[in-house]
């Protein structure tokens, strides 16, 4: 086996296996997170997109099938497990200049999955057994008021709906399933732009992009508040964290200009790994943007969102070490012939070096 750079927004779990979408090739992997080692499924992008850092972002399961989220403009790509086989769901492609990054990420509710966007005009419901779409415009909260460009982007979901957030902006909008319909649901002082959301579905915090406090939002009462959360050694950065990843009560401020990352507990900043001294140091360094955080079987996973490495702490957050993932091909469920008729069909940005490497890694195993 050979040892394989990925990136990742984010890891589900389908029929007892664990799957993850590695944006630099679009391809789908199943993860043994206990061997460290990873079983490429598919190779999901169709087409040229060497203008866009991610083809597909996030992914999530539903009806026994995994949906790629499009960052660029490209169709829905749903994947089918049993089938082994990867199909693809059309939407309008009406955008007014350069679109940007097209959806931000998506939810699920009962039967349909909800696109959430970063610079597309709507939000897209699919129903997950007809592939049927609707959509919900939100023009009357374009960013700056008009422009489509870098419009939406940090999102939770609640029992009727989701909030989702204006990027750069100050706003935090909700969506009703039941209605349709967008909301106004709470904005900060104008000199806060929002970074990202955490939260539940009755209280949400809000992370600006200069992070020296948070603002609390109790949905119930429609009160929004200042916090000041964060220790005496934490120090903002002009950035402060690059994303926002919410675990059940827990939440990962992971780090871009602040000095480290800040895991977040019941309104507490229970634990800041910082950028000291030693393997940890380098490891932060390296990275400009961290992608993915998630903690399985007592240990915690930090994901850079640049060369595929990644860090695993302990339960008491001491570093355990800086890995990457193992590949063999010979495990792929597709042979190395349609592998490569895939790459004609497809060109996509980095494919040819994705197959290069994977053909490469197992001539040296």
């Amino acid at each position: 086996m050979g040892k394989q750079s990925v990136s990742m927004d984010n890891m589900i779990e389908l029929a007892g296996a664990k799957w993850f979408l590695d944006y630099k090739s679009s391809t789908l992997y199943e993860a043994d997170l206990e061997g460290l080692t990873i079983k490429p499924r598919a190779l999901l992008s169709k087409g040229d997109y060497k203008d866009y850092p991610k083809v597909y972002g996030s992914i999530l399961a539903a009806n026994g099938r995994i949906f790629a989220i499009p960052e660029a403009p490209i169709p829905i790509a749903v994947y089918d497990p049993e089938k082994q086989k990867a199909t693809y769901i059309e939407y309008k492609m009406d955008f007014e200049g350069f679109p940007g990054k097209i959806f931000a990420g998506a939810v699920q509710k009962d039967r349909f999955v909800y696109l959430i966007p970063c610079c597309y005009g709507s939000i897209v419901k699919i129903d997950v057994f007809t592939e049927e779409l609707s959509y919900y415009p939100l023009q009357d909260f374009y960013y700056n008021g008009a422009e489509p460009a870098f419009l939406f982007d940090g999102f939770i979901e609640k029992k009727d709906g989701f909030w989702f957030s204006t990027y750069k902006g100050n706003k935090v909008l909700s969506f009703d399933y039941e209605t349709g319909h967008t909301v106004l649901e709470c904005e900060l002082p104008q000199e806060n732009a929002i970074c990202g959301l955490t939260g539940n579905q009755d209280v949400f915090y809000i992370i600006p992009i200069k992070a020296e406090k948070i603002y609390k939002y109790s949905a119930k009462d429609k009160k929004l508040c200042e916090m000041e959360i964060f220790p005496a050694d934490y120090e903002a950065g002009k950035w402060s964290f690059s994303r926002i990843i919410t675990e059940g009560d827990r939440s990962y401020l992971l780090p871009r200009d602040a000095n480290g990352l800040c895991i977040m507990e019941n309104e507490t900043i229970v634990k800041m790994i910082k950028k000291e001294t030693g393997k940890a140091a380098d490891y932060f360094d390296k990275y400009f943007y961290f992608s993915n955080a998630f903690r399985w079987n007592n240990r915690l996973f930090v994901f850079g969102g640049t060369d595929g490495d990644f860090a695993i702490y302990n339960e008491d957050y001491t570093l355990d070490k800086v890995s990457r993932f193992s590949v063999s091909v010979s495990e792929c469920d597709t042979s190395y012939r349609d592998l490569n008729e895939m790459i004609k069909e497809t060109r996509t940005w980095n494919v040819e070096w994705f197959i290069e490497e994977l053909l490469n890694s197992d001539k040296r195993n």
